[in-house]
């Protein structure tokens, strides 16, 4: 397995991927500043201030919500959505070359600091493909 970056300079985000059968092109959910400094701006954001204080603000309120179910569930839905937010963002992108076979497209979502919780994978035949010439 060989891992490149051909791209540097402008978009270090795309990374190819050489294994023995097949070739994958990765482009990752963060990018440079276009500001020109080299900072790292990410696409899918792990927990901020913000998200760590809402489990402070409901144990505060709880007591005043557990009488009413309508506030309770007001604040399940709060956290549900969220933890849902939180959870499905897409961490990277993928075209998965397969010679004489195919391609193979895949969005890989969850939480920035684990691994992916949901994958979508997609093949396409290559009878299916136009345009594309073998070397």
């Amino acid at each position: 397995m060989q891992r490149t970056r051909p791209l540097p300079d402008c978009h270090p985000e795309l990374s190819i991927t050489e294994w023995p059968c097949f070739r994958e092109y990765r482009v990752e959910n963060w990018r440079l500043a276009r500001d020109g400094s080299g900072n790292v701006v990410c696409g899918a954001k792990s927990w901020g201030w913000i998200d760590l204080c809402l489990p402070v603000v409901i144990s505060f309120i709880w007591p005043r919500f557990r009488s009413s179910t309508t506030l309770c569930a007001f604040a399940v839905l709060v956290v549900g959505f969220t933890m849902y937010c939180r959870c499905a963002q897409v961490l990277y992108e993928s075209v998965l070359v397969f010679p004489a076979h195919g391609i193979q497209l895949e969005t890989h979502w969850g939480y920035p600091l684990l691994k992916p919780l949901f994958v979508s994978r997609r093949f396409i035949h290559a009878s299916l493909l136009e345009d594309f010439g073998h070397k």
